[in-house]
């Protein structure tokens, strides 16, 4: 799976068990989606202070669906990853992202939830869910007034079930909203700000310790996929360019993608540990060296925080994360608020 596939698939999260779904048998469904009960938006109110906090799903996955009535939905053994591993995304917003996987078939079926709270969400996310097909996945998204979700699955086992995705969709919703809507925590003054620095603009904070240069790449989805507004939402993810050594010494050009949280690192400590991390030295805060635990495979970084926000750098493979530690340095010190 590729940096860009995993970061889309593990950007999304979950609810609380009543009776599992069935399959639909079919990747292209007849019966027409059901609308969540919709928006009325939420009223503009006080940001909520950090005593008055509230998760989505009091961040706990165990409130989803059960790994039971998820096996029988898919036909096979369905494992609950969690939270797995984050960057602060979710959580920085008050939200939760859980996943599962089929545990004895590779890819065989992935779903992941997403869920922030309802006045992040634009207003094109308003509407009947549709599905957005895409690489052989499928993802929908819905407003209510509790709260915005986001719902996406793929493999050989889920394919596009349009009728599938809507259905799982309108379970969470109604968990969702079964729970104390959630909250958007309130920010330290040394948060970075949104939008952040375009992919361009975040090059240019950049040299290469060679005096390489370093280029930026936009990177959007499709305009009608419902991670398009999910990622302008959760931060910044640049593939950036310049030339590097490779594990074998030789200079060659590499990319590698940078993502941005404001916030985030509320995660980092346990993030940290969870993958493994391998302390760094920079000057403008902490980093540590990571394989970061995706569902399908592991991908080298460099997790770094100043201990309000976090960022990740992830490497090609064929290169060491260690090397790149100069570009969380250096972002973290031209971002610093």
């Amino acid at each position: 799976m590729s940096i860009a596939a995993a970061m889309a698939v593990l950007s999304l999260a979950a609810c609380a068990p009543t009776s599992a779904p069935k399959p639909s048998g079919s990747a292209s469904p007849t019966a027409s989606p059901t609308a969540i009960a919709a928006s009325p938006r939420p009223a503009a109110t006080p940001e909520p202070t950090q005593a008055e906090q509230v998760q989505a799903f009091g961040g706990d996955c165990a409130k989803v669906f059960s790994d039971g009535e998820l096996s029988d939905t898919f036909g096979t053994s369905m494992t609950d990853l969690g939270v797995n591993w984050s960057v602060g995304q979710e959580e920085s917003l008050g939200g939760l992202r859980c996943t599962w996987w089929s545990e004895g078939i590779y890819l065989g079926a992935v779903l992941t939830v997403t869920v922030l709270p309802a006045e992040l969400a634009p207003a094109e996310v308003n509407g009947v869910p549709h599905c957005y097909v895409d690489g052989g996945g499928c993802s929908v998204t819905a407003v209510t007034s509790h709260g915005w979700y986001t719902v996406s699955i793929f493999g050989s086992l889920a394919g596009e079930d349009q009728a599938l995705v809507n259905d799982l969709l309108q379970m969470v919703a109604e968990r969702g909203d079964a729970l104390p809507a959630a909250s958007v925590p309130e920010r330290s003054a040394a948060a970075w700000g949104t939008p952040t620095p375009t992919c361009a603009e975040l090059a240019s904070m950049l040299i290469a310790p060679d005096g390489a240069a370093v280029t930026g790449i936009d990177y959007a989805f499709d305009e009608a996929s419902p991670l398009t507004s999910l990622f302008d939402v959760l931060g910044r993810w640049c593939t950036l360019a310049t030339i590097a050594k490779d594990e074998q010494g030789t200079l060659v050009p590499v990319e590698f993608s940078v993502m941005l949280v404001p916030g985030g690192a509320v995660v980092y400590d346990e993030s940290a540990a969870k993958a493994g991390g391998t302390p760094l030295e920079i000057s403008n805060g902490r980093a540590v060296s990571v394989v970061v635990p995706f569902v399908a495979e592991g991908n080298g970084g460099v997790f770094a925080t100043d201990e309000t926000n976090t960022l990740l750098v992830s490497v090609s493979n064929g290169f060491i994360p260690s090397d790149f530690a100069w570009v969380a340095d250096q972002l973290l010190g031209a971002l610093a608020r």
